[in-house]
């Protein structure tokens, strides 16, 4: 997981990637468009994770999540 600040498009402040692990491979699975760096933008943005992979008949369930932190 990675987030960028520098090519979000207005009036969002952060391009949000999620990669997953396949074949060996990172793969991009999600790209997500951010209003804020807030802690509940985060939470949010999970929850809608889940809910889209239920919806899709599987399941957002990461074994290991790696990512960078930027205070």
């Amino acid at each position: 997981m990675d987030g960028t600040f520098d090519i979000a498009p207005a009036p969002f402040k952060q391009v949000y990637l999620i990669h997953a692990e396949k074949f060996g491979q990172g793969l991009p699975v999600a790209f997500c468009l951010l209003p804020n760096k807030r802690g509940r933008t985060y939470l949010e943005l999970f929850e809608r994770l889940k809910e889209q992979a239920i919806l899709l008949k599987t399941k957002f369930d990461p074994k290991r999540i790696i990512t960078d932190f930027e205070p």
